[in-house]
Parts: structure tokens; C-alpha cells; sequence
């Protein structure tokens, strides 16, 4: 036998304010635009991107920058020669032409990548946010100039950067030496390594799988090294990936990568001083 309703319960659906009819309306219309952006998504065939192929697109950046550091170079110079310029001045602006090149090929794709990870937010995609952990980070930029200036100390003579060993020819020299490797260098190759892919691989991946894999990325970019000096770099990377993961941001790893290029571009001229 069915229960008759109250008059107070047959009456209590009307009896709802116009603000909870209001919030009502809206939930159900939210509802129904997420479903039907879930069901656009799945026709258009959209699938999240997968850890291998962020990595494809990381060698592949990495490859095009390689491309793009060839192609600069060889257009400068070729440039310079038809002009008859001294060849040390179109061998240098070739050489500066390559690295610069190949910094906007690695900045283009961050920007690319960046917001895809992101979801069409770049900030989101890349990491760039408020560091976290500053005391941490500050330990370890300690550690970072600790190392470099130890480094140049301990083995003199030994450069990481090429013929950094005495005070460079000219103040313009010495302007573009620390705008490519206290400036742009940092920027390219943060916003690739320890930006976006690791922004996206950190979907997929523990922070230590990540760690080493960009790691190893980031020493491949520098393979036209010696061998001693890309080894004296697998401690840097180490403390770049920590600093990735314990500041959370990709501004962390950004200020330590400026930070010990330039000291270990100046080192050397302090101590000729």
C-alpha cells in the first residue's frame, strides 16, 4: 500500500527560494557543457600526450636546435667572406649567430610545448610560478657557486666555456659572453629541460624518473664538449633538477643555471685581476 504525501510534502518542491532554483539551473547547464565538451573531445579523437612522445618532442627540439646552430653559423660566415670582413670578425659573429639561433629554436618550441602541456595556459605548462622552499634554493645556489669557483680553483686552466681564461679582447666580446650564457642560454635551455617537460613528464613519471631524464637530455645538448668538461657538468645538472623539484618552479633552476655561468665566466678574470 502506497503512503499518501503530507500536504506538507506534496508542497515542499514548490516551496524553494529563487536563489536555490537559480543554483539549481546552473549546476545542471555546467553539467551539461562539461558532458558535451567530454563527448566533442572524444570525437575530435583528443588523447592526452604521452611521457615518450614529450621525449620525442625534447630529441627532436634538441635536433632542430643542432640544425638551427649549423645553418646561422653557415649563413653568417658566407655572408661575412662575400662582404671581405676580417675572418676572425665573421668567424665570431657566425659562431654567436649558431648559439642565439638555436636558443630561439629551443625558446619557440618551449612556448609551443608549453602551452599544450598547459592546457593553453604557458605559465601552467612551464612550471613558472612562486618558488617554494626558498631556504633550500638558497642552500643551493650556495652550492652552485661553491662548486664553480672550486672547480676553476682546484684544476686552473680547465674552462667549461671556450677560451675563458683570459679577460675577452673588447667590452662588446665581454657584453655578449654574459648575455648568451648568463641570459639566454639559462632561458632556453630551462624552459626546455626543466619547463615544460618536466611539467609534463612529472604527469606520468616520479620526480626522480624526471630528474634523470632531463638530466641526461640537458647533457646531450652540450656533446660537442670534451669529455672531462660534460663530466664536470653532471654534478650542475644534478643540482638543477633538485632545485626543479624542491622550489617547484621553473624560476629555481633558471636563477642557479645564470648564477653559475656567471661565475664561472667571471672566475677566471677575477683571479688574473
Amino acid at each position: 500500500m502506497v503512503r499518501q504525501k503530507t500536504p506538507l510534502e506534496a508542497g515542499f518542491a514548490y516551496t524553494r527560494s529563487p536563489r536555490e532554483v537559480q543554483v539549481a539551473e546552473t549546476f545542471s547547464m555546467s553539467e551539461s557543457n562539461t558532458l558535451e565538451g567530454s563527448k566533442r573531445n572524444q570525437e575530435d579523437g583528443y588523447q592526452p600526450e604521452s611521457a615518450w612522445r614529450l621525449v620525442a618532442a625534447a630529441v627532436g627540439s634538441i635536433l632542430l636546435a643542432l640544425v638551427g646552430i649549423a645553418v646561422a653559423g653557415f649563413l653568417t660566415g658566407a655572408v661575412g667572406a662575400l662582404l671581405h670582413l676580417e675572418k676572425a670578425v665573421y668567424v665570431l659573429g657566425s659562431a654567436y649567430a649558431g648559439v642565439f639561433g638555436a636558443a630561439g629554436v629551443l625558446l619557440a618550441v618551449a612556448m609551443i610545448q608549453g602551452r599544450l602541456v598547459g592546457s593553453g595556459d604557458i605559465s601552467v605548462g612551464l612550471g613558472n610560478k612562486p618558488v617554494s622552499r626558498l631556504p633550500t634554493i638558497a642552500c643551493l645556489a650556495v652550492v652552485v657557486i661553491a662548486y664553480a669557483v672550486l672547480l676553476d680553483f682546484v684544476l686552473p686552466g680547465f674552462n667549461l666555456f671556450a677560451a675563458r681564461d683570459r679577460a675577452p679582447a673588447t667590452l662588446w666580446i665581454a657584453s655578449l659572453n654574459i648575455l648568451r650564457f648568463a641570459i639566454v642560454d639559462p632561458l632556453a635551455e630551462e624552459s626546455l629541460f626543466r619547463g615544460w617537460l618536466w611539467t609534463g613528464l612529472r604527469k606520468h613519471w616520479s620526480a626522480l624518473s624526471t630528474a634523470l631524464l632531463t638530466s641526461i637530455l640537458w647533457l646531450a645538448l652540450h656533446v660537442g664538449l670534451p669529455t672531462i668538461k660534460l663530466v664536470a657538468l653532471i654534478p650542475v645538472a644534478i643540482i638543477l633538477a633538485m632545485a626543479r623539484h624542491f622550489g617547484r618552479s621553473l624560476r629555481a633552476p633558471l636563477a642557479l643555471h645564470a648564477i653559475h655561468n656567471l661565475v664561472t665566466l667571471t672566475t677566471p678574470w677575477l683571479w688574473n685581476v
